[in-house]
């Protein structure tokens, strides 16, 4: 009798985990807003799996091209999120950068490639171009190690919401 109520006990926590963890995912769904309506005052939680990150945002082609650059710091799980109007292989590269980088790129909410641990370049060295495999729609840098350290991956799901 008692190894039944064990079972049923187990199942029943084990019903409500999967029911709290389908509901999180909902919740984050439908307050998931699309990134073609951020301006560059926005500010937004990236949500990548079970990682959070806040983001500025980065929309007009002079935030874009000045990014992270000249940024002596950048707090853990904080970073910035680049939006573009028309999919495609858009370049990023390091100039001017003082911080080692992690570069996620996005297409259609979903992680299409990661560049890890991106260091920024030595004062007599070129800056290095990072370019997707694919057409993105999307991209947030953050700081380097912050993939490992989250375990992001290809195909990861990402849900993005302004605060």
């Amino acid at each position: 009798m008692h190894r039944k109520r064990a079972v049923f006990l187990i199942l029943t926590l084990l019903f409500l985990a999967a029911a709290a963890v389908l509901a999180w995912n909902m919740l984050l769904v439908s307050r998931n807003i699309d990134p073609s309506t951020l301006t560059d005052n926005d500010r937004v939680a990236v949500y990548i799996e079970k990682a959070r990150f806040s983001a500025e945002v980065a929309v007009s082609p002079q935030k874009k091209a000045q990014g992270l650059s000249g940024r002596v710091q950048l707090m853990p799980k904080n970073g910035m999120f680049f939006v573009f109007e028309n999919p495609d292989r858009h370049t990023f590269w390091m100039k001017d950068m003082l911080l080692g980088l992690d570069f996620i790129w996005m297409r259609n909410g979903t992680v299409v490639n990661i560049a890890k641990n991106i260091p920024p370049p030595e004062p007599d060295q070129e800056p290095e171009t990072l370019t997707p495999d694919s057409a993105v729609d999307a991209m947030l840098e953050i700081p380097a190690g912050s993939v490992e350290q989250f375990s992001i991956s290809v195909g990861d799901r990402v849900y993005i919401k302004r605060l």
